[in-house]
């Protein structure tokens, strides 16, 4: 399957109709401009890495800030707490996209959404997405992240599929293949999930 499939920077061309995607992804990776709430995610950001001693390069202060931002813990702009129902699946593509080219450890995103979920946020606000870690216990973990983006707008394509004045495009035709292609390789990866989470459960209890 193309890479360009699942890479949201190119969907606002070749599908139009997901253009909401598009547009929640977008501000994701823009860096922190924002001198107020700069401030305080800074304060969050070097708190984390003197705690646990991360290496304090460029991308990881960077990463840092931005997934700070995002999940509108700390924030004084009202715009990135704008979580809808469908944000926390393009946020995780977001993370796990970054990660794969800025080669972000594991442990400082884990610690990074720990420490919004825990915490009490800027104007009593609550942490609404938290990150499943044992996406990165697959070999394509992009797959199911993909998948739940699909099914969360899946109105969206039933409405271009049955829409009169609508002409069905080549992309849209491809888009549904492809996900369908998708949907067969996640129905193995969520039976390894569900294995996964069996295990995580039974020790926990037992130990």
């Amino acid at each position: 399957m193309s890479d360009d499939t699942l890479d949201i920077t190119k969907w606002e061309h070749e599908y139009p109709f997901l253009n909401t995607v598009w547009q929640t992804y977008k501000p994701l990776d823009e860096d922190v401009k924002d001198i107020l709430s700069s401030s305080n995610i800074n304060n969050v950001c070097d708190q984390i890495f003197t705690k646990n001693r991360y290496e304090s390069n460029e991308n990881n202060k960077k990463f840092c800030q931005k997934l700070v931002r995002n999940l509108g813990c700390y924030n004084f702009d009202y715009k990135y707490y704008y979580q809808h129902t469908d944000f926390c699946a393009i946020l995780y593509y977001w993370v796990y996209k970054t990660k794969q080219e800025k080669n972000i450890d594991i442990t400082l995103i884990n610690e990074i959404f720990n420490n919004s979920f825990s915490k009490t946020c800027t104007y009593d606000r609550i942490a609404k997405c938290y990150y499943y870690s044992y996406y990165d216990e697959f070999e394509e973990p992009v797959n199911i992240i993909f998948w739940d983006i699909f099914q969360k707008h899946m109105d969206i394509i039933r409405d271009n599929l049955h829409n009169p004045h609508y002409s069905i495009n080549a992309n849209l035709l491809t888009y549904i293949c492809k996900c369908v292609y998708i949907y067969k390789k996640c129905i193995k990866n969520i039976a390894l999930i569900n294995m996964v989470m069996r295990k995580r459960e039974i020790t926990r209890v037992t130990c």
